[in-house]
């Protein structure tokens, strides 16, 4: 359920790609956290949908390419990137 136009990501968007579904649970608390990659490492978000985690990374050196980074990754959702 991607809804995302000229760059604009909607709430559900987010939450979808946080915890696999686009509705926030009244109980649900999003744990955030700071991953250094190696270079190794896809440096794209990741989220644990159990958990709801959401783990970013901190290898890019602009706020754009962070945020190109974000956008590709709610666009994208659960294909994974590549990484199971």
């Amino acid at each position: 359920m991607v809804t995302c136009t000229a760059g604009k990501l909607s709430l559900e968007d987010v939450l979808q790609f946080i915890n696999g579904s686009p509705y926030f649970a009244s109980m649900m608390a999003v744990v955030v956290r700071f991953a250094d990659l190696t270079e190794a490492d896809i440096p794209m978000p990741r989220a644990h949908a159990c958990s709801s985690e959401l783990i970013l990374p901190t290898v890019h050196r602009s706020y754009r390419d962070f945020r190109t980074a974000m956008t590709h990754a709610f666009v994208l959702g659960s294909q994974g990137f590549g990484t199971a």
